[in-house]
């Protein structure tokens, strides 16, 4: 039975005005993420933060923030262009500078910015949705307004977003948009110039915090045809969107001025590639249809990701899920799910269909962030979902309002309400405990993502930074090897991540497998041979493992080790020196003395090379020799020969 809209839409007295219903959104939005405010910084937080050079400049590095790419003043000039198209999102990295102007690196201002900032978008959904044009009663707008805006505000698929600081550009990015929609409707309504320029400052500032804002050059004219039966409304539609297109140019050619126009070819690593598999020990493009089926099934995996927020991870890349063809049946439910939400759409169009107009905004909004019009370096991820979240909080706060004009479904609605907002509130705090730091986020995620080459790194990564901080040796014992598991998966499924050989090579000599650590670095250099840590890496590995051989007694493998070294390092005055004392302590004391003579060449001011040539001297019968060197180390440092007792 219809009953009537009076005071259907009514809220209790508490929550009676605006400003006390725009305030329990900035709470709740707040207070489900405030157990964020304790946490590191993680994932890609070094490159925007504490890392980046001119953030670390503050205020005075915020001129070149805006003035190049927005990797550079992590990567420096040779990296900047590791990612398809380069980046320039110069305004949150900004803010960024100038929360390090004012308190340096302390994770819980960072973190305080990034969730405050979260609630105001929460309030201005609310704001932008209660105030657009439609045939619906202001009760009734705004009911569905504040449904909208706490299903958003709790959306646990928001978490990457907001509880990783880095993820402060999406916040901006929507916040701008909806404040240019915002003022492209008031423009619409009263056709005042003031909000036409705030509708392309504001677009342009959007722009400026990530360039996905793009898609609300489509979004706002069709809000305004949706939500506008006056056809003498047309001219001012069309007034907005060359506005926008006109802002939009400017901008671009900003960013052209920049970071170049060419959005740049696919890379050819895997890391940054999912679409290049792995055929006769050799990386080849997917074919046709393994590239399309892979885009759907990703279209697919972010419907259900809306729906179902649950295993969530921050990892989607190769191989979190394999390599997929239109044989898979999940690619076709994708089909379907996706090709039976685009004809609602499309019949809905002429009516003007609420839900029309959330589908055409769900698709508006990922089509950029799909590797449909280029490709954005992973399958798919989950701060990608942040404003296309909104189509299905807009959905949802439709159907509500919708039936709750059913006097049966009143109640039933509201209980669904309830008990959607406790779970995705509950789904969200706990999610937020993942982000804590590296170690945490990746070593729970790996447990999901446990076939992405990527993730396995970084656990690994993780694990064995762990292992630097800890003194005690069976805790790092245990924490090396749990990282080698990772990262021997990781080169299983990428045999050529020469960052996962390297860190194999960490982890292998922090468990004392010193054979198995040098083929790790060989193997790194092999993929490329101009990897400078793995190669300093490989010769310190080399000398740690010849110093304990000797020890050890085994004198031939430590004589082998150090040979390695002076094969790629001849002039090594430390392996040189290394050298002469194996062969000392073998009774080759001639071949001794050839070492240590050279190794005093290059490096002279090494007082216990003096000491231990003059004792190869002395034990080879070269008295007057000995005594002559036995005093150059005294000269250098006067306790040499104490020393040298004293450790023997």
């Amino acid at each position: 039975m219809i009953v009537s809209k009076d005071n259907i839409y009514a809220f209790p007295k508490v929550l009676a005005t605006q400003k006390v219903k725009m305030g329990i959104i900035f709470m709740i939005s707040f207070l489900i993420y405030a157990n964020t405010l304790g946490h590191d910084f993680t994932q890609d937080d070094a490159i925007v933060i504490y890392e980046n050079q001119y953030v670390k400049e503050g205020v005075q590095g915020i001129s070149k923030i805006f003035s190049t790419e927005s990797f550079r003043g992590f990567f420096g000039d040779d990296k900047s262009a590791l990612v398809s198209g380069g980046r320039y999102r110069p305004l949150s990295i900004s803010l960024f500078a100038l929360i390090h102007e004012l308190v340096g690196v302390q994770p819980f201002a960072y973190h305080l910015l990034s969730i405050s900032l979260y609630g105001l978008l929460c309030v201005v959904i609310f704001k932008v949705l209660s105030t657009i044009s439609s045939s619906w009663t202001t009760k009734q707008q705004t009911y569905f307004a504040f449904i909208a805006a706490l299903i958003y505000a709790v959306h646990p698929i928001h978490t990457e977003a907001v509880a990783n600081v880095k993820g402060l550009d999406e916040t901006l990015s929507l916040l701008f948009s909806l404040l240019s929609l915002g003022c492209a409707s008031l423009y619409a309504k009263s056709a005042k110039s003031g909000y036409l320029f705030l509708t392309a400052l504001l677009f342009v500032l959007g722009l400026l915090s990530k360039e996905n804002a793009v898609a609300f050059i489509a979004i706002i004219p069709v809000v305004l045809y949706f939500f506008s039966k006056d056809k003498s409304k047309l001219k001012s539609t069309l007034v907005v969107t060359s506005v926008l297109l006109l802002t939009f140019i400017g901008y671009w050619m900003l960013r052209t001025s920049i970071v170049g126009s060419d959005l740049g070819d696919p890379p050819t690593e895997m890391m940054n590639n999912p679409f290049i598999k792995l055929e006769d020990n050799r990386y080849i493009p997917f074919s046709f249809a393994e590239r399309w089926a892979s885009i759907i099934y990703g279209l697919g995996k972010y419907i259900q990701l809306l729906f179902f927020p649950h295993p969530l991870t921050h990892d989607y890349y190769p191989r979190h899920f394999g390599v997929v063809d239109f044989k898979d049946i999940a690619v076709w439910m994708s089909v379907i799910m996706n090709g039976a939400l685009a004809l609602i759409a499309i019949a809905g169009l002429r009516k003007r269909s609420f839900i029309s107009f959330t589908i055409f905004f769900f698709f508006a909004t990922i089509a950029l962030m799909s590797n449909i019009v280029f490709p954005i370096g992973t399958h798919l991820s989950e701060r990608f979902l942040f404003t296309p979240s909104l189509a299905l909080a807009m959905a949802m706060a439709y159907g509500i309002t919708k039936l709750t004009l059913i006097r049966t479904y009143r109640k039933p609605m509201l209980v669904v309400l309830s008990v959607c907002l406790l779970l995705f509130a509950g789904k969200t705090m706990a999610r937020n405990s993942a982000w804590k730091n590296d170690l945490t986020l990746f070593t729970t995620d790996v447990k999901v993502s446990k076939y992405s080459a990527k993730v396995r790194n970084a656990a690994g990564g993780a694990l064995l930074s762990a292992c630097a901080e800890t003194p005690e040796p069976i805790e790092k014992e245990t924490m090396a090897r749990e990282a080698l598991v990772h990262l021997t998966e990781a080169t299983r499924i990428h045999p050529n991540y020469k960052e996962a050989h390297f860190l194999s090579g960490v982890g292998y000599t922090y468990v004392k497998d010193y054979d198995s650590a040098v083929i790790s670095y060989e193997t790194a250099l092999q993929i490329s041979p101009s990897y400078h840590l793995a190669m300093d890496n490989l010769q310190g590995v080399l000398k740690q493992g010849a110093k304990e051989y000797g020890v050890g007694g085994n004198i031939k493998k430590a004589v082998e080790y150090l040979q390695k070294v002076l094969v790629y390092a001849p002039n090594d005055a430390d392996a040189l020196s290394m050298m002469g004392t194996a062969y000392g302590t073998s009774g080759n004391h001639q071949q001794a003395i050839e070492y240590f003579e050279k190794a005093i060449s290059i490096k002279p001011d090494v007082a216990m090379t003096y000491v231990n040539l003059g004792l190869a001297q002395q034990n080879y019968g070269l008295e007057e020799e000995a005594i002559i060197n036995f005093n150059k180390a005294i000269q250098i440092d006067p306790t040499a020969l104490d020393k040298f007792q004293n450790e023997n």
